[in-house]
């Protein structure tokens, strides 16, 4: 994998970033506001955690007066979404699996 597919991967692996995917992805458009409500964090760090992921092209932003409106980015960013939380689902059965037969 190269440079730039290896710095998406680490802008979405901050903590509670997936939820803010999911979030986003169940809900079409956030504030910053109520993503950061949503996920428990303060609103500076939701911005900070938004700007990376702007810059990576994996969310972008629709302004709307004094504030903006995010969202996934395109189809592949929620292809992306939907595979990693069914490969979350996955492991996480097979390691429930592995502890039953052990």
């Amino acid at each position: 994998m190269d440079a730039l597919g290896g710095q998406h991967l680490q802008a979405a692996a901050g903590p509670g970033l997936l939820g803010g995917f999911t979030t986003l992805s169940a809900a079409s458009e956030q504030t910053r506001a109520l993503l950061a409500d949503a996920l428990g964090v303060s609103s500076q760090a939701m911005s900070n955690h938004l700007a990376c992921l702007r810059g990576c092209g994996l969310v972008e932003a629709v302004p709307e007066g004094r504030r903006s409106w995010y969202r996934l980015a395109d189809a592949h960013v929620r292809m992306l979404l939907d595979l990693t939380r069914e490969h979350v689902s996955h492991a996480g059965s097979a390691t429930d699996s592995k502890k039953e037969t052990a």
